[in-house]
């Protein structure tokens, strides 16, 4: 028969026993917190460091979220491949290219001060006068140089001065005014588009405007406002029937010995609006001899000498400065 464990011995064994449950609990403490975690010299195989205070359990981020690597563009919806993404923000426009055209006006009186023109490599447009006895041929002639040809049409102005047959007049009634421009294109064939010859008076007439810009809508013509007046009721009056309009910038030729000076004042108009029209007339081949040497350098520049029709498309047929 085994003897009792004395009372004193039980209290040691119990104290013992609780020393050491209390030291395991403490070690379960202190190492609960570092479970699931890598310490900081510990990274998983692969990964990349953490910046200093970022959260250890932070999740990976999605493949949305993800850098592309450098050199690469993102691909799939709104995207093609090598389209770089601005999320959120439009692609900014593209600069436009400045275009010019410039105008020969007054010609039909004469082909030897024409010839100089239609000679010229670079495009021009011949706006040619109507109903007189050359015409038809210095039309036929432009047409075969390959310039572009508009009628210039004559139109009432302020003053006492003749602006020559077939003329448009603010007296006239609508049947009339059409009957005129009707034979007016006719007689310089082809003409896909015209602008004023003098019409301080008659531009500036809403009533003659609506009738000019009717007829050019029903016959799919374009019209250039010489700028002959700032009263001018063109631009309204095209915008209700839907005209192509354009609008002179720069006469090149009203003051003798500066038409260099005009020529660069248009490219500076250019280089602002993004276009400008030059007008000059077929008296002054001076012009022919500054436009061969600025053309090149506004080239370089990065800007284009076109037609009309070509300064109109550009501008999505709508008015253009």
């Amino acid at each position: 028969m085994s003897k009792p464990v004395p009372q004193k011995t039980r209290a040691r064994i119990s104290f013992l026993l609780l020393s050491v449950i209390t030291a395991c609990l403490v070690c379960l403490i202190m190492l609960v917190p570092r479970c699931g975690r890598f310490p900081k010299e510990e990274q998983p195989p692969g990964s990349e460091p953490r910046p200093e205070g970022e959260a250890a359990d932070r999740l990976p981020r999605s493949a949305a979220e993800q850098p592309l690597p450098r050199g690469e563009a993102a691909t799939g919806d709104g995207f093609e491949p090598g389209e770089a993404a601005t999320e959120g923000r439009p692609e900014a426009p593209r600069p436009a290219v400045p275009r010019l055209s410039v105008v020969i006006d007054d010609a039909g009186y004469s082909l030897e001060t024409l010839q100089p023109f239609l000679e010229y490599p670079g495009p021009l447009t011949v706006a040619v006068l109507p109903n007189l006895p050359l015409s038809r041929e210095v039309a036929r002639r432009v047409r075969e140089a390959g310039k572009e040809l508009i009628l210039h049409l004559p139109m009432e102005p302020v003053g006492a001065e003749d602006p020559g047959p077939g003329a448009i007049m603010t007296g006239q009634g609508e049947e009339t005014i059409r009957a005129l421009l009707e034979q007016s294109f006719d007689s310089v064939p082809g003409a896909g588009g015209a602008n004023n010859h003098m019409g301080s008076r008659a531009m500036a007439d809403p009533r003659v405007m609506r009738v000019v810009m009717r007829y050019f809508a029903e016959t799919g013509r374009f019209f250039l406002d010489s700028g002959t007046t700032d009263q001018s009721r063109a631009a309204e009056s095209a915008r209700r029937w839907g005209v192509p309009l354009l609008k002179r910038g720069v006469f090149l030729d009203n003051e003798p010995g500066e038409i260099a000076s005009r020529l660069e004042e248009g490219f500076a108009l250019a280089r602002t609006n993004g276009s400008a029209v030059l007008i000059g007339h077929v008296k002054s081949p001076e012009i022919l001899a500054e436009l061969a040497r600025l053309a090149p350098q506004w080239r370089r520049e990065g800007a284009q000498v076109v037609a009309l029709d070509e300064l109109l498309e550009a501008a999505g047929e709508g008015t253009a400065p």
